[in-house]
């Protein structure tokens, strides 16, 4: 039973069900606990919709808009367990990947990462499987969604992060998230 305020943060390269699995698990923790659940979703919709591109067209601007907008998300929610569609382990393997910033603007990025992350009570890794891998991202290469997908498990590590990976498409996914959201 959840008693705390919890952060999920979902994240994952782009295309591999990030949004659908979202939705879902949104409805399956709200159907099974009192606590008040939130959905923060279209991060990216946010930073595109100010004209700001995404993806592997992504420039400076691109990072700070996306670190800005998970910052106001997360500050402005107010349920006991909110879940992120996407979090700042995203847009920091985003900022890995790219390789478009100084190191003064890496090193910026990193420091807001460790300072925010540590409100993450789960974060769920969302693999760029078989299922996915063939499918198109409508803003990435194949190459930039594969860097994406091995940064991930790096960042999550080097920050001691509690999460699990998996498969969004395995039949189970919704099951075990929502089980490990409650143990809470």
């Amino acid at each position: 039973m959840v008693k705390q305020r919890h952060f999920i943060g979902i994240t994952g390269s782009q295309g591999v069900g990030k949004s659908t699995f979202c939705r879902a698990l949104y409805d399956s923790v709200r159907s099974q606990t009192q606590n008040t659940v939130e959905l923060l979703s279209d991060l990216g919709a946010q930073v595109r919709s100010r004209g700001i591109p995404v993806g592997i067209n992504s420039n400076i601007d691109t990072i700070a808009a996306v670190f800005t907008a998970h910052l106001t998300r997360e500050r402005t929610s107010s349920a006991s367990i909110v879940i992120l569609d996407r979090c700042l382990v995203d847009a920091l393997a985003y900022t890995r990947a790219l390789d478009i910033t100084s190191q003064a603007y890496t090193s910026l990025f990193e420091e807001i990462f460790k300072t925010k992350t540590s409100i993450l009570s789960l974060v769920i890794h969302l693999e760029l499987s078989s299922t996915f891998s063939r499918h198109n991202a409508n803003h990435e290469t194949q190459e930039l969604r594969q860097s994406i997908d091995s940064i991930i498990p790096s960042v999550i590590n080097e920050n001691g992060l509690n999460y699990i990976s998996m498969d969004a498409a395995q039949g189970d996914a919704i099951t075990r998230a929502t089980k490990e959201i409650l143990a809470l």
